[in-house]
Parts: structure tokens; sequence; C-alpha cells
């Protein structure tokens, strides 16, 4: 059973004449006919009284009417349904981050700036969405395997330290020095793994002495003098921080550079690129 033969059907019944109904959609009187005796002949019950070219619905035929009619419209509701969600689709780009950053609201608004009639959605990755997820862009402090990864930007990992700190007003501080103080590091992340993998070593592991992935938090306790934090000098925005002295690394500085990531698949779609070069203005721009 074929949605065209239903369609044929309905056509017919309301018409009550083959020639008529055959001439309304632009087939032949026999091939429409045809259509006719196939679908009473699949579901084993005559639909029509006829009449040479004219004919009536019989009882069977007014019902099975009524719930093709019924069944017809739900399936024309769904096809609209999904080509409007499809256009919404098309005009919807989906970033996703690892974490969050105030860098993130200024690039939606520097986004819809430049193209209005794109929808900008952020996914948070570990939370609703998980590696399988659909996305056109990922925000990323590593290359993701398979991707397409274009770096943004270099930024250094500052220290920041409370006055009460010895280094309160110096410029730098070394990383052997940082392996003797007590640590302020972020909950499992990107960040806090490539500090430890700056900071240990085989004999001397770290162990922070207070985690906490609140950005607040972790100023506020650096300036009650609880111990030393690690605060990304671009991508973490950091513009006032009352009783908070930053420090950097030294003789090596401590850096990350962060990635635009894109499916691979999807560099060859002209919005997508456009979406793509408007993201690397924005960080350029930074």
């Amino acid at each position: 059973m074929r949605l065209r033969q239903l369609r044929y059907f309905l056509v017919v019944a309301r018409m009550e004449n083959i020639t008529k109904a055959a001439q309304l959609i632009h087939v032949s009187q026999p091939a429409l006919s045809r259509s006719l005796k196939e679908l009473e002949q699949e579901i084993s019950v005559p639909l029509f009284i006829r009449n040479g070219h004219s004919l009536k619905l019989n009882e069977s035929g007014c019902y099975f009417q009524k719930q093709v009619a019924q069944s017809l419209k739900l399936v024309d509701d769904a096809v609209t349904d999904i080509q409007h969600e499809a256009q919404g689709r098309a005009n919807q780009i989906i970033i996703r981050t690892v974490t969050s950053s105030p860098l993130l609201p200024r690039l939606v608004h520097y986004l819809k700036v430049e193209l209005p009639t794109v929808k900008v959605r952020l996914v948070q990755d570990g939370l609703e969405n998980n590696a399988l997820s659909r996305y056109d862009f990922e925000l990323s402090t590593s290359p993701i395997k398979g991707n397409i990864n274009t770096p943004l930007l270099d930024e250094e990992i500052l220290v920041g330290v409370g006055p009460q700190s010895p280094w309160y007003h110096k410029a730098s501080i070394t990383r052997e020095a940082l392996q003797t103080q007590p640590l302020i590091l972020t909950a499992a992340s990107p960040l806090r793994t490539l500090i430890e993998s700056f900071l240990a070593t085989p004999t001397n592991p770290v162990i922070p002495a207070f985690t906490t992935s609140d950005r607040l938090s972790i100023y506020e306790l650096t300036a009650e003098n609880l111990g030393c934090s690690f605060i990304p000098a671009r991508s973490w925005n950091v513009t006032n921080l009352s009783n908070v002295h930053l420090l950097h690394i030294a003789p090596e500085r401590l850096t990350r550079r962060i990635f635009l990531s894109s499916p691979a698949d999807l560099q060859l779609d002209a919005r997508h690129q456009q979406v793509g070069e408007v993201i690397r203005g924005f960080f350029e721009s930074e």
C-alpha cells in the first residue's frame, strides 16, 4: 500500500467520478482505475459501488475514507514539522566547550552581530552531551582526533598569590617554589591536568590544598592567603582582582593553546566555513 495510492483514493472518493478525478490529478483513467482495484484487492474489501465511470463509496469505503484522511494528515503534518526543524537546524550553529569562559558570552554576541541570521547554541561536553553528540565547533585546549583543529590563541597560565605571600610584590615565581606551596586547583579539567603535569615529579606528586571549579571562590581563597592559584591570562579574562597579585612562572612559563576544532565532514559547507572565519576573527581581535 502506497501513500500515492491512498491519496488517489481520497480524490476519487471526493469526485465520485474516475474520469474527472484522473483529470484533476493528471493521471490516465486506466491507471487510476487500476490503482483503486489494487487497493481493494490488497485490503480484501470493496470500497465503491460502481456504475460506469461514476462510483460511490459503500459503507466500508466511507469508514476507510475517514481513517485514511486522518492518517494522511498526520503524515503531512509530520513532514511539515521535520522540514521546519531542518530549516531551523540549517541556521543553527552548535558550539561545544569543556568548561565555561568569560569569552563565551562575548563570542556569542560577536557572532550575532556579524551573522544575525545564525542561531548559536552552546553545549558543554560531559553534561547534557556526550562525545557522539552532533556539534559544529568545539573550543578545546588540545587537538581532537579526527577533526580539523585550528589554533585560536596561545595564553599564559599565571599564578595568583595573596597579600601575605612573599611573592606578592614580585614579577615571577619558580616552578620549584610552587612545588612547596599550598595550591588551589580546579576540579578535574584539562587545565588541572596541564598544571599537574607541569609541576609533578616522580617523588613529589601534586596534592592540592583546596579544589573548586568556582572561579570567584578561587580568587577569594587566594586573596585570603590560603594558597597559590592558576589563572589563564586570556580565557578567564581577569581584569580586576582585589588583593590578588598575578605572577609569571620563571624561567619557563606555563602556556596552553586553545583550538577551534570541527568535524572534517563539515569543512566543505559554505555556511560552516563562514562561521569559522568569524570565530577566528573574534579571537584575533581579543
